[in-house]
Parts: structure tokens; sequence; C-alpha cells
């Protein structure tokens, strides 16, 4: 057994050479009740795994990071990093009772990847989380029908700067117009540590809408594997399901699908799947089927790539 922020977790998860990097990047971090998570890879000759860390506006999280709570962490990491004053702008607007964030970004996540190098305080990537009407106004403005897709939209610009562009606004537009009935944007994403300049979105839709949805969008790969992927795991799906995909300068060729599977019945047999199609190993499906007063599944997750090999994560809060 070892420890994460205080949080005990299986060696088996994590290798001595992960254990060190989640450490080190862990060691200058504000200190945080909020839920940690760790995202692991489940192939046997992965080992890596990423932190994650939520931000709560109910807690003194956003006001540390916004500096309206004062921490020499922040500072410091403010002081030598644009990634952390291009959060630390964010967090401000986010506090803003009357600003387009507030009300509509229910909370954010952080996601430290392990392998990245850093010297004074890692940079996260940052994960927003959406709040959606009950009621959709029945008007054509998008800037009055769509107050998540204003909120997705400035976010977007806050970090993407330069790189954001009307092409890809309208592209952002179009993620939410190509909703069906009830289905809707649970976050968006922005690889601020990676310095990608797509967005993540992760929505919902009837399994039967999935393939449309992403026609809707203007997927143009081959949608091969997503269909063989929904078709051969379609008994451990919810309906609907809940599904990401990046867009920058098109739609790019990644999907990827959750399973939340909090039952331990279906999920031994999920894992037993993963393993005999080699996305798993024994080890960690036998330590996954089942959860722990220390730790629970949140959900796993299929990627898929067209032409490559479909890979396997699974996400485990830590109690």
């Amino acid at each position: 057994m070892i420890e994460i922020l205080g949080r005990k977790i299986e060696k088996e998860f994590v290798d001595s050479g992960a254990l060190l990097r989640l450490e080190k990047i862990a060691a200058p971090l504000p200190k945080t009740h909020a839920l940690v998570e760790i995202e692991c890879r489940l192939d046997e000759n992965d080992s890596e795994v990423d932190l994650i860390l939520e931000i709560n506006p109910q807690t003194d999280d956003r006001g540390i990071l916004s500096g309206s709570l004062d921490n020499d962490k922040i500072k410091e990491a403010v002081a030598v990093s644009k990634e952390w004053r291009q959060i630390q702008n964010y967090a401000r607007i986010w506090e803003n009772p009357y600003g387009p964030l507030d009300q509509w970004v229910d909370s954010l996540y952080f996601e430290f990847d392990a392998n990245q190098p850093f010297e004074t305080i890692p940079v996260p990537n940052v994960f927003t989380m959406l709040n959606a009407p009950y009621h959709r106004l029945p008007i054509d403005d998008p800037e009055l029908k769509l107050p998540d897709f204003v909120a997705v939209r400035e976010s977007a610009k806050l970090f993407l700067g330069n790189s954001f562009s009307s092409d890809l606004e309208n592209q952002i537009l179009n993620c939410f117009e190509s909703l069906f009935d009830g289905g809707r944007v649970m976050y968006t994403a922005f690889m601020v540590a990676r310095g990608h300049e797509e967005v993540r979105f992760s929505v919902t839709a009837l399994k039967k809408e999935v393939l449309p949805y992403l026609r809707r969008i203007g997927w143009d790969h081959s949608l091969q594997e997503i269909e063989e992927t929904l078709d051969r795991y379609n008994s451990f799906l919810p309906d609907p399901v809940q599904f990401d995909f990046d867009i920058g300068k098109g739609v790019l060729p990644r999907f990827g699908l959750y399973f939340p599977l909090r039952n331990e019945v279906p999920r031994k047999t999920f894992l037993q799947r993963l393993v005999e199609e080699q996305k798993c190993s024994q080890v960690k499906a036998d330590l996954l089927a089942c959860d722990t007063s220390y730790r629970e599944l949140n959900c796993f997750k299929l990627t898929c790539v067209p032409s490559s090999q479909t890979s396997a994560k699974g996400y485990l809060m830590l109690l």
C-alpha cells in the first residue's frame, strides 16, 4: 500500500517511478479536502498514472486560485508561469457572480500529467464541469438560448488566447446546436499543460444518436472502430451514454467512451472482457473488481483512434 496526498492506493496501480513523479507533483500543491482521483492505464505494460484534483467553489480552492485568499505556492506559480497566470485570471472571472462563468461552470478539475517536466509547480490540464439550463428558451440567439455555450466560448478565449478564432467559436457552437433532445455537454477541457490548442468536449446522447451526432459536428474519419466498440460493449453501457472528442482544426480522430459500472457484477464481467482482449492486465482487473474502504471506482474509459488499438483507463476516487 502507498499514499498519494494522504490517500491510500495499492502499489500495483503505481510503480515506484510513477509514485516518485506523483509525489513531486503533489508536493508544491495547496492542500485540498476536495476529491482526489487517479487516472490509471489498464494495460499490463503501462504503469503511468495522472493525478486529478477537484476545485470546488464551495471551498476555499477558488479563492486560493484567484488570489483573493493568500497562498504562497500559488503566488510563486503565477510569478513564473504564463499558464498559471491564465488559470488565476480564469478563477477571478469565475468568482464574479455577474460574469459569464459563475452560474454555468459548476466546478473545475485539474489533471496533472505524471510525466510532465516542471521546475516549481506543475501545470494542470483544466476541465470545466458545466451546468445546463433546465429549459432552453425558444429563441434563436445563442447568447440567450445557450448560456453554457457562452461559458465554454469565454473559457476557450481565456485559455487559448491568440489561438482562439471565429472558426473555433463556430465549431464550439455547432457542438451545442447538434445535440439531440435530452443531450447535454457535461464538461469541456483545455490541455494547458500540453500546449494543445484543441478543446475537448464530453457530451451525452442516446446510444443510437452517437454516430449521427458525430456526423453532425463534422467527424470525417472512419467510424468503424467506434461502431464496433459501441456494439461489442453495448450491454455494459447506460443509455444515454457519455463520450468525448476533441475539436481544433476540425474534429480530431479520437473518441472516448465512458462506463460507470458501479455495480460490481457487470464490472467483473467487463474487466474480464478487457483481459481477454489484452486491454487490461489480470492483476489490475482483480484489484478493480471491487471497491475498498479507501478507494472507489468512478468509471472506465475506452479510447478509440481509427486504425489503432482501443485502449482502456480506470478512474479511481481516493477516499
